[in-house]
């Protein structure tokens, strides 16, 4: 399984993102990619279900951080 989620935040260095995301969610399960130099706009890729307990709780993570803009679960590449 494989699925995309598009992530906007404020400037971040991608270690910041990657310690909140490893909190919930083994490294085996997930990847970030950066898609803009300014550490603006960054690609998560679950590959685990989506809709797993751990899952849940990385996502509800991520909207209480500050950092965040938003997030793009529609994303198609």
């Amino acid at each position: 399984m494989n699925v995309p989620v598009l992530i906007a935040t404020r400037p971040l260095p991608k270690s910041h993102i990657e310690r909140r995301i490893g909190q919930w969610l083994p490294e085996a399960k997930w990847t970030l990619t950066p898609q803009t130099e300014d550490g603006r706009l960054w690609l998560l890729r679950l590959s685990t279900e989506p809709c797993s307990e751990s899952v849940q709780r990385m996502l509800q993570t991520l909207m209480e951080s500050d950092w965040l803009i938003g997030m793009d679960f529609s994303y198609q590449d």
